[in-house]
């Protein structure tokens, strides 16, 4: 039987492997899968017959089914990394990672601030969950709402009526973007620990049995409009966020069911500056992310800039990469 291991990978550094500590078909798994985050060197005469495994530049745990799983670990100190997330996915006027700075690994992280959203999520479903109109369009033997007179007039003699109404749901975006959420960290394989296994668990059925599971992504989770009656969704939706931008949307078929939890340290270093710098810079300057600006005659040489600072008065920019 193959041992049970954790590889552990520092950013952009090799470590070797003995051949017997990682099957064959694990390392074709990795390469196919996670070829760009993870280089894979086969054991040949080279590689003084060991598997070689180098980062490239990702943090976060791929896990390998029961033969283990990936640690990928920052050159930075984990309170570091963890001080840029809260920062970066505006997490910290509501203290969430209070208590979380002494984790070991970012699998431990993981799996606290998956707990900490299911419990926010639970007393939510206590309190009752937000609630608004959605108007619907229906034919029925009787009237609801307001009658489509256009549909009646073309057609007068019909044994149903079709009729516009408005149903008062909590099957809504609001509570679809968390559910989806708790659907991927319920199927992640990351949480190992009996307590937040069973909060994260319990809130994932709550959910399934009283809205509909659909698709979102990270950039639904922001630019969201809140009143007083769902104010605390914004907490909730900035915790999704970090969620769905950083779990993998691999789901292979056969016996893999777990999907990879990870975070592009470039692109985390890039949106923890830009917000710094939108809290720092003179309100008469704009910050932009990943801007494009075509130079020469029909634009022959496109740049592509990090964050492009730009002067509102003089229509001035700052390049920053």
């Amino acid at each position: 039987m193959t041992e049970v291991v954790t590889i552990t990978l520092v950013e952009f550094q090799t470590h070797a492997l003995d051949a017997e500590k990682l099957p064959e078909r694990e390392a074709h798994h990795i390469h196919i899968q996670f070829g760009d985050k993870v280089t894979v060197e086969w054991p040949t005469p080279k590689t003084n017959n060991l598997w070689q495994l180098t980062s490239k530049g990702w943090v976060g745990y791929i896990p390998l089914g029961k033969y283990g799983g990936i640690s990928l670990k920052p050159k930075v100190p984990l309170a570091n990394l963890f001080g840029m997330l809260e920062y970066a996915y505006d997490l910290r006027s509501f203290r969430l990672l209070e208590g979380l700075y002494d984790m070991e690994s970012i699998k431990d992280f993981y799996e606290r601030l998956a707990a900490i959203l299911a419990e926010r999520v639970l007393k939510r479903v206590r309190e009752g969950l937000y609630r608004t109109y959605i108007e619907e369009y229906a034919s029925d033997s009787f009237v609801r709402g307001r009658i489509d007179i256009a549909s009646l007039c073309r057609t007068p003699v019909k044994s149903k009526i079709a009729c516009y109404s408005e149903n008062h749901t909590i099957d809504i975006e609001d509570n679809q973007i968390v559910a989806w959420t708790l659907h991927n960290i319920a199927r992640s394989g990351l949480i190992s620990r009996e307590k937040p296994s069973k909060l994260v668990q319990k809130a994932d059925r709550t959910f399934r049995h009283v809205i509909n599971l659909n698709f979102f992504s990270s950039l639904d989770c922001i630019n969201r409009t809140y009143n007083r009656l769902n104010a605390d969704y914004d907490v909730l939706h900035k915790m999704c966020r970090f969620f769905l931008e950083n779990t993998g949307p691999t789901l292979d078929a056969g016996d893999r069911s777990m999907i990879p939890f990870l975070i592009d340290m470039s692109r985390l270093f890039e949106l923890f500056v830009a917000r710094w710098l939108e809290e720092q810079i003179d309100s008469k300057f704009t910050l932009r992310r990943q801007e494009s600006l075509c130079i020469g005659n029909q634009g022959a040489l496109r740049m592509q800039m990090d964050i492009l600072i730009c002067d509102t008065e003089g229509c001035r920019f700052t390049r920053t990469n």
